[in-house]
């Protein structure tokens, strides 16, 4: 004889059952029932209590005397027995949604300060663009290899002015705004520069 669960869940192998996946799609509740009493160890006072119905219905369930037709009964064997709403042709029962994938509202993010926004603005002035003219002229290859003296000069002024920028930030701000300038200083200056670019 089975134990008794000590959850409401079912046994996976009695909701994967054949068996059981046919009784349940044509809605053959007396077979259900047999089937949760012998492979699930629930008996029909149990199954009763489970699904709010009296044990005498139960048993004239499982002897086939009566059928269980109206919806609301139906969804309370469902939620009763924990058997998933797609196999007796229900909707998702609120208790097959897995507790971890709830929707936490998320806070909106606050607003940058004028001197986060100045440096965010200086980084995009920074960036390189997509094969441009001037580096095409020159034949300075994209990304790769060194920049022109123009593109050096300004790419250290526009470092100047984001440092300047970079020591008025609170000091709690810093480390993400430098880690973020320094990711992006390395795709733009040549692979031979190493070292921080952190004040």
């Amino acid at each position: 004889m089975p134990e008794p669960p000590s959850s409401k869940e079912l046994p996976v192998s009695l909701l994967t059952d054949p068996v059981m996946i046919g009784a349940c799609q044509v809605r053959d509740f007396g077979r259900v029932f047999q089937l949760v009493k012998a492979r699930a160890g629930i008996y029909p006072s149990m199954i009763a209590r489970r699904c709010d119905l009296t044990p005498s219905r139960v048993g004239e369930v499982i002897a086939g005397r009566r059928q269980l037709l109206h919806m609301d009964v139906i969804e309370r064997i469902s939620d009763g027995l924990r058997i998933p709403g797609h196999m007796l042709g229900l909707a998702r029962r609120s208790w097959e949604t897995p507790r971890n994938l709830t929707v936490t509202p998320r806070e909106l993010p606050e607003e940058p300060t004028p001197a986060e926004a100045q440096l965010a603005a200086g980084c995009l002035l920074a960036r390189p663009h997509s094969a441009p003219a001037w580096q095409a002229r020159r034949g300075v290859p994209h990304r790769h290899g060194a920049l022109a003296p123009a593109a050096a000069v300004s790419s250290q002024r526009v470092a100047g002015h984001l440092r300047e920028f970079y020591e008025q930030l609170e000091p709690y701000r810093r480390e993400p705004v430098a880690m973020a300038f320094e990711s992006r200083l390395r795709e733009i200056l040549p692979r031979q520069v190493s070292g921080s670019t952190r004040p």
